[in-house]
């Protein structure tokens, strides 16, 4: 009986760590994709019931691509890792974010209308673009285009954030380094 009930014990561990590493991004210890979206229609219901709003924040290292061929993959990823961690550092404990794809990070700020998502994503990005990055020899200097949106109560998780892909797109077309909201009646810019 005590050798099941380790064995047991052993199994229910294990499954705790395969479904912890189906919700984590291995590079930067955030959120995935799939870890956020369970989390974000959660969080969606609990805010929408007490009448507060929500809002979401794509963020995307910009030219990262050109950094990479330039400085390699592995600065690429210590670029992600310390991008990352600023951004986990400077929110609070009931925001999430989490690694989207590729250099995309997605933030979801609970309680948090328009004006004070817009207020957090230009923070944000004058933290990045103030930093230094330094891998090995190399110091760099990178920056954060962000693209923002609020939920409308019965709006989906993907209209959101597609509003918020819009306005990331749109701040890329415009010079990168921008923070961008998307709303309903279009566009604007924030810095």
């Amino acid at each position: 009986e005590l050798e099941v009930a380790e064995r047991t014990a052993e199994l229910s561990e294990a499954n705790l760590r395969l479904a912890q590493a189906a919700r984590v991004d291995h590079l930067t210890g955030l959120l995935n994709r799939r870890g956020f979206s369970e989390e974000a229609e959660t969080e969606i219901r609990r805010t929408f019931r007490s009448g507060k709003p929500v809002s979401v924040v794509l963020a995307d290292v910009d030219n990262f691509k050109r950094g990479n061929d330039e400085h390699g993959h592995v600065c690429g990823d210590h670029v992600l890792k310390r991008a990352a961690t600023l951004l986990r550092e400077r929110l609070r404990d009931v925001d999430r974010v989490a690694r989207w794809g590729g250099e995309e990070f997605i933030l979801l700020l609970p309680e948090t209308d328009i004006d004070g998502a817009a207020v957090i994503g230009e923070k944000l990005r004058k933290t990045i673009a103030d930093n230094l990055f330094e891998f090995g020899d190399q110091r760099l200097r990178i920056t954060m285009t962000f693209g923002i949106a609020s939920f409308r109560k019965g709006e989906s998780l993907e209209a959101c954030i597609a509003r918020a892909d819009t306005a990331l797109y749109h701040g890329k077309e415009n010079g990168r380094n921008k923070v961008m909201i998307g709303s309903y009646k279009g566009l604007k810019l924030v810095n």
